[in-house]
């Protein structure tokens, strides 16, 4: 089982956000209180870029997942073939350091095999 994406929720309006954040997107302020969200989405919505890029090659495809708990992400999508809307997917966020811009969340996103929703 894939591991809870960390996240945090306003503790005034219950906005949800993910990767954590210090403040509230919202504007409510900045008391946030840090949780979990399920690492399973459904995506919404992808493209594939043609524009070659060091770490992904010559094209590569982007998306946003919807999460059943409310935030949309924006990520990497790892497939070979387009991945059409409404696939299930798992959503997987890693924390680099790098040295020219600090701190960094790169988000991706994992279908499901058939075999994994047995279809």
């Amino acid at each position: 089982m894939p591991e809870d994406l960390a996240a945090s929720r306003c503790d005034s309006c219950s906005h949800l956000s993910s990767p954590p954040q210090g403040y509230c997107p919202e504007g409510c302020g900045d008391t946030m209180v840090e949780t979990v969200i399920s690492p399973e989405g459904v995506l919404y919505a992808s493209t594939v870029i043609h524009v070659p890029h060091p770490e992904f090659g010559e094209r590569y495809q982007v998306g946003y997942a919807d999460h059943p708990e409310g935030p949309r992400l924006f990520g990497h999508v790892e497939a070979d073939a387009l991945v059409e809307p409404g696939t299930r997917v798992r959503v997987a966020l890693e924390l680099s350091d790098d040295d020219e811009v600090g701190r960094r969340v790169r988000t991706r996103f994992v279908p499901h095999t058939q075999q994994e929703v047995g279809a």
